[in-house]
């Protein structure tokens, strides 16, 4: 049996991606289209024009059409970029 190191095991592989995404707020319907950057199995990171509250749910929609990915999504980080937009991870619930 192979083995496998174990910072191999606890880091799930993030992919890369470059699509639309649409989130909206839990108790509203308020929507702000992002962008997408990468996506794992337990969360994904998204750029926006806006910052996101730490610990904020939202649902997230990825893609557009028949195939897509929606998901409730909690923020667990918002950093500002020297372009004006935002970098912010979010975690699956």
């Amino acid at each position: 049996m192979a083995r496998v190191a174990s910072s191999e095991i606890s880091r799930p592989a993030y992919r890369p991606l470059e699509a639309v995404g649409v989130i909206t707020e839990i108790d509203g319907d308020k929507q702000l289209e992002v962008a997408v950057t990468s996506v794992s199995p337990t969360g994904c990171t998204f750029r926006s024009p806006v910052p996101f509250q730490l610990g904020a749910t939202h649902t997230l929609r990825i893609g557009t059409g028949p195939l897509y990915l929606a998901s409730t999504v909690q923020i667990v980080s918002s950093r500002d970029r020297s372009d004006g937009f935002f970098d912010v991870g979010a975690s699956f619930a």
